[in-house]
């Protein structure tokens, strides 16, 4: 039995619905396409079509349960609209090869949700919750960007000096929904479908440092300064500030400590 032909069978076998179902109508036909000789083939029928059909659907399952994961409020949402194990079968005949990286199957999922979301005409917030899901999965498995050496640690008592330098913390996205992402986004689907109000807003999605696998989500509408943090070197305290009334300063400073504290930016001293 020549080992490569036979190698191709399995895996083709294991990895593609298609190609398994042609199996089941002629398997000689669909050895063939795998340079498999008929003298090889009785040897590949002895070694058990159901156990190949197992560890295919183990295979199966074991992707889907990880888009699962990665795309929860999108696939339990969509559920209320759509078969959702019919959208599994689906993506895995659409892109078969099994699983491949995950940023790769990320990128798939999102692509294949939208068609799908767009030619069944569903819910269009169902959009929103797929680009959430994926900017946050994404900005999760993305490698921290690392702080200056001289960033200081923050706490209530630090006073922070005009001279100083501010830095958002990386990776980061701007990233703009049509809807209350955060509510949609904890709303439970046993309940029904949500009551959807279009709620246009721009939301900061930052990868959490001291929480692995985590993306912290806010609306820009609480962060008064964001605009001037997004530039690609730190600022100086005074230059995020000057611009406000003098009265309204303090609590502009007071506001950055808070951030400071709870990781979003960085402070340290200027070079």
């Amino acid at each position: 039995m020549s080992l490569e032909g036979v190698q191709e069978f399995i895996t083709r076998y294991l990895r593609e619905p298609e190609f398994r179902e042609r199996c089941r109508q002629d398997m000689a036909a669909a050895a063939r396409e795998c340079r498999v000789e008929e003298s090889e083939l009785a040897e590949l029928k002895g070694l058990g079509a159901q156990d190949f059909d197992n560890a295919a659907e183990e295979m199966f399952r074991d992707r889907i349960g990880k888009r699962s994961d990665e795309f929860r409020q999108f696939v339990d949402h969509l559920a209320l609209y759509y078969p959702i194990e019919q959208f599994y079968r689906d993506y895995d005949a659409t892109h078969p090869g099994g699983q491949l990286a995950r940023p790769l199957e990320l990128n798939r999922f999102l692509d294949f949700g939208v068609k799908q979301v767009l030619s069944r005409q569903l819910p269009d917030y169902l959009l929103d919750l797929l680009r959430f899901c994926y900017g946050y999965t994404s900005l999760a498995d993305a490698p921290l960007e690392s702080s200056p050496a001289t960033a200081i640690k923050v706490s209530a008592d630090t006073e922070l000096r005009a001279h100083q330098r501010v830095a958002l913390r990386r990776p980061y996205r701007i990233v703009e929904f049509r809807y209350d992402i955060l509510t949609l986004a904890s709303h439970d689907p046993a309940l029904g479908p949500p009551q959807v109000i279009p709620a246009p807003g721009h939301y900061l999605m930052q990868k959490h440092w001291e929480q692995a696998k985590t993306t912290r989500v806010v609306p820009v509408d609480e962060l008064p300064l964001l605009a001037r943090l997004q530039g690609e070197t730190p600022v100086a305290l005074i230059d995020l500030v000057a611009w406000a009334p003098n009265a309204e300063i303090p609590g502009l400073v007071s506001h950055l400590q808070q951030l400071a504290i709870n990781g979003y930016l960085d402070l340290f001293e200027s070079p």
